[in-house]
């Protein structure tokens, strides 16, 4: 049993590092296109691809000295041909309001980019702002608004599943590993690499993640299903090897 438990914690130890590995590559995810695998929906996949296009519009030159924050993202706005849409009232219940300056000069940036550095200069120290993209959209606010919000997803980790399970070998008289098993590594490996806030728990806290027949149905923030569409994807490329 003892040694049972030990490869258990070796296999989950090797996918983290795995996964962090692939997380890594790039500080958003890189563009995703539809597989054979079934793991990610086509649907979430198109819808993440047209974001990505969204977040990397070019902002050729932005110079904003004391403008203040609502005209200087009605600017990018009319610059990206965005809908932008701020929830002052969220904003104003942490003392920013639309008159609040900003001070950010960047040349060859994108969209994603040019709104880090707006919310950085405001926020600060005090107060974090935040946004994300749904469909056609960006919503900014507060980042604990944003955190808020939750979507649903659901993915097919059976093939997944399969090929951990004839990847882990085990001495000799161990049985070999279930399908139970190699999707509880799995749901571990996302609680340990793919979190909006921080918290390495938030992901596998209840009822935030849970299998069914297969399929890992998720409740999470719209940036934590990115990075586990991404974290599946590759790390099912790599076992196809």
């Amino acid at each position: 049993m003892k040694l049972h438990c030990t490869i258990r914690c070796i296999l989950i130890a090797c996918l983290i590092a795995l996964a962090i590995s692939l997380l890594r590559r790039s500080r958003r995810p890189a563009a995703i296109t539809v597989s054979d695998n079934g793991i990610v929906p086509a649907d979430l996949l198109q819808r993440i691809a047209n974001e990505d296009a969204i977040l990397a519009r070019p902002v050729p030159e932005l110079n904003l000295d004391g403008a203040r924050i609502g005209a200087a993202l009605q600017r990018l706005s009319s610059m990206t041909n965005t809908r932008i849409d701020v929830d002052w009232h969220d904003l104003a219940g942490a003392g920013i309001d639309n008159d609040a300056p900003v001070h950010v000069h960047l040349r060859n940036a994108t969209l994603a980019a040019t709104l880090t550095c707006i919310a950085d200069s405001e926020g600060g120290n005090v107060t974090r702002i935040g946004f994300d993209i749904d469909g056609q959209t960006i919503h900014i606010a507060t980042i604990e608004r944003i955190e808020r919000r939750r979507t649903v997803e659901a993915y097919n980790v059976r093939g997944l599943a399969r090929r951990i399970q004839s990847h882990t070998q085990r001495p000799a008289g161990q049985s070999p590993m279930s399908q139970t098993e190699a999707i509880g590594s799995l749901m571990t490996l996302i609680a340990n690499t793919c979190d909006s806030n921080g918290s390495t728990n938030d992901a596998l806290a209840s009822p935030a993640i849970c299998e069914i027949g297969g399929l890992l149905v998720v409740r999470q923030t719209p940036q934590t299903q990115r990075q586990i569409t991404t974290l599946l994807t590759r790390l099912d490329a790599e076992l196809r090897k």
